[in-house]
């Protein structure tokens, strides 16, 4: 006789319902049973009779089962289990029940547990989501994330490793699952270990421990671990640490799972440089407000809508308010006099980020005190949100600091934990550096002092200074992302700059608090000259370096390209060759006029370039210098021929259009306002309408045609606001039908343009945010969906038996309204008859009940859906008229019945069906999709579990 072996009853147990087996306690099989269908009746294994239970199952899972089953004798406790096995090189979660018959036999059900869907994953990094954007602090986030990773890969154990602050080692910030022993000898992986290599190749790992190929697997296989899973936190192309997963059973981590805690480890970054880039603005913040503490003007930060934000200790005393908190959240005007209001008023209208303005002011203290002051204002950020910074000195105290008080303030700059620069804004000169700049900066304190601000700065950021530069001044810099500094040594830290303009002893100053990130700067941001060479040849920008007599030693490849000629062709020429003749002078006697003191200058001329057109060019200079002697000098140029020439006539319009917009993912256009006729329409329109661009030209009108008949009129109006200047620059939402008739829901961005002529055109972007609308709707849907689930819980779990029938009618109220179906109902299958019974019915308004013509429903009337029911398988119809053949019997069932659409899941009450709970659509089809049958799958439970609890009682 041929024994059956383990991979037979295998096959058996992951196809059945379930597999059960009658043993002795020495684990040979007297009889097993297995179903592969809830409906069919159970068949009788016999060629498994009197076999040991080792030779059917994988040794893991009998192991598992004869510890349960010692427990259980001992205790005459059922006993459970749940575990993963291996079979045909695939892994399987199994759970496995005893029961104890008599002291000869147990009772064994096995069953395959069924893995997360998709949804349930969705939901667990939705949760998560959520809590993350609400977090406040790193430990919490990192609490938070363990729980979810843990929770979607179904692990034992987990470790969350952040970089340090230098950037060498990784720390572990969080643990879950772990002994302190392993803990300890875990704590941190330097970049010497095979740990950090593997993490840093930002590579996830999913991995036996003992395929691993680690040098000291030691602490791993003490914790009795089987898998590891390491999956890197990325952050901007970096890697900043890593999700530790490990498992002390053999399993896997399914294809879903790991996407799922991927996304997880994408989340945790973005959320960690989140808390720590807000931690580094509140640090500057409170530096740049303990600097304002220290001067003797009055300083107040007011939002644009006048409440105030701040205002220093002297501003505090002057007002006569016993603390600043007094002052914070007020407006402004309750302490200004009404003869100063209206100068104010118009001070405030004028003002810019690249300037100031200066009045005289009379204050009102809350005492009611009068004092003037000489008051400067000007624009700045005060937490990521626009305000005005006014410095006030009273006139009675115009006086200069006296000199104790001066060395008393710049001592208390000195012990600042932060670089702190004074620069005039004017020739961008450092006039104060305190200690800790210099310490950072690698140079003596008056060394920094000999500099120009700006050479502080990497040359990789060259463009965007000149555009901050170019677009705001000196206080630009203060407002924008993060900086690249240069020290002493030419390595490289990456810096959030807080700046304000202050008075200073009698003197306008931009005052720099410096908050350096990490150190991880140097390592990952630090450039090499081919690096280097990388970056400048991606920007649109022309970026040139000449000696300078102007002989060219390095150009870009836009500058290449402007003058149609290779890097070999150029360098060594002299960059002169190209200068318009007329401008020659001027160039050369610009460059004479760069210096150490003052060694970045702005300039324009003209320049031919390859096709032989005269351009002009905007071009910001840099001296690079030894000492004081010029060596080099760095330029980067745009060319600003088109922003400064008026376009003149329509064709020359559409040209510089089509070179702009054509690759753009959006259809754009010029109209002309008066008669709405389109002068140009940019290729993607064909694609995104299904209209020939011909057809619209020759008939205008289609265009407003598919526009959904509920949004013309907005649109118009929007339109009409645009044209006479009053829209400030609002999108217009609306939905248009494509030719295909499909509905899409799109986003037009649109400015007026007014010609020479007074002809007045209309300009816009329109962009196809159907996706983003689903999105949106997604996401609703899914707030909705926990927000119900959680109320119709609390329902349920508050129901009495005499309030159950109410109860359970409100619950289908619900089910039915959150997800506008026409019809919800409970059918319950009649103890002792092959039929069912509609017990519950719920319809919306106008909507027939059909409860009473189905109080009998026998189920070889509807064969092929009580089949699925009976297989624990959702019944899902979208369309009746659609059903298959072997469904004749239900197509015209449903069809008498005018349903058009049904969704039927199984109620489940100890692995039996006890009824059914679905959706009839009448008015319209209508397709459910996963999270609908999951929410139903849900509220079943709820209802049977609800039941289930009056039945015992």
């Amino acid at each position: 006789m041929t024994l059956p072996t383990s991979s037979n009853l295998m096959d058996i147990l992951l196809v059945a319902v379930d597999t059960r087996f009658i043993m002795d306690h020495n684990l040979i099989i007297q009889q097993l049973f297995a179903r592969t269908d809830i409906h069919a009746t159970e068949r009788n294994a016999d060629q498994y009779r009197s076999i040991p239970l080792h030779l059917c199952l994988p040794p893991e899972l009998v192991e598992a089962i004869e510890k349960s089953l010692r427990l259980a004798s001992e205790t005459m406790q059922p006993g459970y289990g749940e575990l993963y096995v291996e079979h045909h090189n695939q892994i399987f979660p199994v759970r496995y029940d005893l029961f104890i018959v008599d002291e000869e036999r147990v009772l064994c059900t096995v069953k395959r547990i069924l893995t997360q869907t998709p949804t349930d994953l969705l939901i667990t990094q939705r949760n998560l989501a959520f809590r993350l954007s609400e977090a406040t602090s790193i430990d919490s986030v990192l609490s938070y994330v363990l729980q979810a990773a843990m929770e979607i890969s179904k692990t034992h154990a987990a470790g969350l490793y952040l970089l340090n602050e230098v950037g060498d080692t990784l720390v572990c910030r969080a643990s879950v699952g772990i002994s302190p022993q392993f803990l300890e000898n875990t704590q941190d992986y330097n970049r010497e270990s095979d740990r950090w290599n593997m993490v840093m190749s930002g590579r996830p790992v999913y991995s036996r421990v003992n395929d691993l190929q680690l040098k000291n697997k030691q602490h791993l296989e003490s914790e009795e671990f089987k898998i590891l899973a390491v999956i890197p936190i990325p952050f901007q192309g970096k890697v900043i640490g890593c999700i530790n997963l490990a498992s002390r059973q053999v399993m896997e981590i399914g294809e879903d799972q790991r996407r799922a805690v991927e996304t997880v480890a994408v989340q945790t970054g973005i959320t960690i440089k989140r808390l720590q880039s807000q931690y580094s603005l509140q640090t500057g913040y409170q530096h740049l407000m303990q600097l304002f503490d220290l001067i003797q003007e009055l300083v107040f930060v007011v939002n644009l809508q006048g409440k105030i934000f701040y205002a220093n200790r002297a501003a505090v005393k002057a007002l006569d308010v016993s603390s600043v908190e007094d002052v914070v959240g007020k407006s402004g005007i309750e302490f200004i006099s009404e003869k100063s209001l209206a100068d104010m008023t118009e001070a405030v209208a004028y003002i810019s980020p690249d300037n100031f303005h200066d009045l005289q002011l009379d204050f009102i203290s809350r005492t009611g005190k009068h004092f003037t002051v000489d008051t400067r204002m000007t624009l700045g950020v005060w937490e990521l949100e626009p305000v005005i910074i006014s410095s006030c000195r009273p006139v009675t105290q115009r006086a200069q600091h006296s000199q104790d008080e001066m060395y008393q303030m710049l001592d208390l700059i000195e012990r600042m934990p932060l670089p702190v620069l004074f620069v005039r804004p004017n020739t961008l000169q450092i006039v104060y550096a305190n200690m800790k700049a210099g310490e950072i900066f690698g140079f003596t304190q008056q060394d920094l002092h000999n500099h120009a601000f700006l050479s502080y700065f990497s040359e990789t950021e060259n463009e965007r200074l000149s555009t901050e530069l170019r677009s705001g001044g000196i206080q630009r810099i203060s407002l924008t992302n993060p900086w690249l500094l240069l020290r002493k040594d030419h390595s490289s830290f990456l810096a959030d700059l807080f700046g304000s303009r202050v008075l200073w002893q009698d003197e306008e100053m931009m005052i720099f608090v410096i908050s350096w990130l990490d150190n991880e700067g140097q390592n990952h941001l630090g450039m090499d000259k081919d690096r280097y060479r990388e970056v400048i040849n991606q920007q649109v920008d022309l970026v040139i370096r000449f000696t300078p007599d102007g002989l060219l030693s390095f150009v870009n490849q836009t500058y290449c390209d402007f003058f149609n000629m290779t890097a070999e062709q150029l360098i060594g020429s002299h960059m002169q060759a190209h200068v318009h003749h007329a401008d020659l002078e001027f160039v050369l006697n610009h460059f004479n006029e760069l210096t150490f003191t003052n060694p970045i200058l702005r300039n324009r001329n003209r320049m031919t370039d390859g096709l032989g057109r005269i351009r002009l060019m905007e071009w910001i200079d840099r001296g690079i210098f030894d000492g004081e002697n010029l060596v080099e000098i760095q330029a980067v140029g745009r060319d600003i021929t088109d922003d400064t020439v008026i376009n003149r006539t329509v064709p020359q319009v559409e040209k510089r259009f089509r070179t702009l917009v054509e690759k753009i993912p959006a259809m754009t256009y010029i109209m002309h306002a008066k008669t709405m006729f389109p002068l140009y329409l940019s290729p993607q329109f064909e694609s995104m309408t299904g209209k020939a661009i011909e057809d619209i030209y020759a008939q205008p009108d289609l265009w407003p045609e598919s526009i959904h008949p509920d949004d013309r009129e907005s649109v118009f109006e929007g339109i009409n606001r645009r044209i006479i200047g009053e829209d400030h620059g609002e999108p217009i939402e609306y939905r248009y039908y494509h030719r295909d008739g499909h509905m899409i829901w799109a986003l037009d961005y649109g400015s007026r343009i007014e010609a020479e002529d007074g002809t007045v055109l209309l300009q816009g972007m329109i962009q196809d945010i159907s996706e983003m609308k689903r999105m949106h709707q997604r996401l609703d849907y899914m707030i909705g969906f926990e927000h119900l689930v959680n109320e119709l819980s609390l329902v349920l779990m508050n129901t009495t038996a005499a309030s159950l029938d109410a109860s359970l009618q409100g619950v289908l109220a619900k089910l039915g309204t959150f997800n506008q179906v026409d019809r919800v109902y409970i059918f319950d299958i009649i103890s002792g008859k092959e039929a069912m019974c509609n017990t519950y019915e719920w319809c919306a308004p106008e909507i027939p009940p059909h409860m009473d013509f189905l109080q009998y429903l026998p189920f070889n009337s509807l064969p092929w859906g009580i089949t699925k029911i009976f297989n624990q398988e959702p019944v899902h119809i979208p369309d009746t008229s659609r059903l298959a053949p072997e469904a004749t019997a239900e197509r015209l069932f449903l069809e008498s019945e005018d349903v058009l659409s049904v969704l039927v899941v199984p109620m489940i009450d100890q692995g039996q069906v006890t009824g059914v709970i679905g959706f009839d659509s009448v008015i319209q089809p209508k397709s459910w999709d996963a999270e609908a049958i999951t929410l139903l799958r849900m509220v079943s439970d709820m209802i049977v579990n609800t039941r289930s609890r009056f039945k015992t009682q």
